[in-house]
């Protein structure tokens, strides 16, 4: 990694097609070395964010309670936590935080999750005109019920193994960073919170356009 690293840079802000730097490096399209890769760009080591899932979690069970006058979000809001206590897994609580807040923020869930039947092939998916060019998580299947998750960027999927739903988002999310993408207007919301609450990514740190500050962006949560 570290003897072709600026060679890799290189060839990507050069902004060349995903396709073509997957061809020339191959292993940025393999789980480990993506990783590696965004690790070694953001200089930021493996983190605690799991340890602050049960607080977050605390907090959205409480503003879908609380009495609203917007009843289209509230009623979102209680729907995602019933499928959260209906579907008890390992990634539910992680994935409930993340649907809340985007109902919040009115952000558009469908250009951070592309869901599909369980029966369609990864070719069909390749083909379909409901994949967008920003970095997103594809699932196979009901979202709750441990789907095949694939990411695809510039509509490239990076690999055809499956991973998990929570996988699928972090690899998603280090995708921007890797590739040098910037966030969508739509979803600079989530993926701030990803920055600053996942990865401690600082503002200084921070390598594309954002919305909102880590700030703000609490705040925005906290007086919705």
């Amino acid at each position: 990694m570290k003897t072709t690293y600026a060679s890799q840079r290189q060839m990507i802000l050069n902004a060349d097609p995903i396709d073509t730097i997957l061809l020339e490096w191959p292993f940025l399209g393999k789980e480990l070395y993506l990783k590696n890769h965004f690790y070694f760009l953001t200089n930021i080591e493996d983190n605690n964010f799991k340890t602050k899932i049960p607080t977050m979690l605390k907090f959205v069970q409480a503003e879908a309670e609380r009495k609203r006058k917007d009843n289209n979000l509230q009623t979102t809001l209680m729907d995602i936590i019933k499928d959260h206590d209906n579907n008890n897994n390992n990634y539910s609580d992680f994935l409930t935080i993340l649907l809340c807040y985007m109902a919040i923020m009115k952000e558009n869930i469908e250009l951070m999750f592309i869901m599909f039947e369980d029966t369609c092939s990864l070719d069909e998916v390749q083909s379909n005109k409901k994949i967008i060019s920003t970095p997103v998580v594809v699932c196979l299947g009901n979202i709750w019920l441990n789907p095949k998750c694939f990411v695809f960027v510039d509509k490239q999927c990076l690999w055809r193994e499956p991973v998990t739903v929570e996988e699928a988002i972090i690899i998603m999310f280090m995708s921007f960073y890797v590739f040098n993408i910037k966030y969508p207007k739509e979803l600079a919301g989530i993926l701030q919170f990803l920055q600053s609450s996942m990865f401690n990514i600082n503002e200084k740190e921070n390598k594309v356009k954002k919305k909102i500050s880590a700030e703000k962006f609490v705040s925005k949560l906290l007086n919705s």
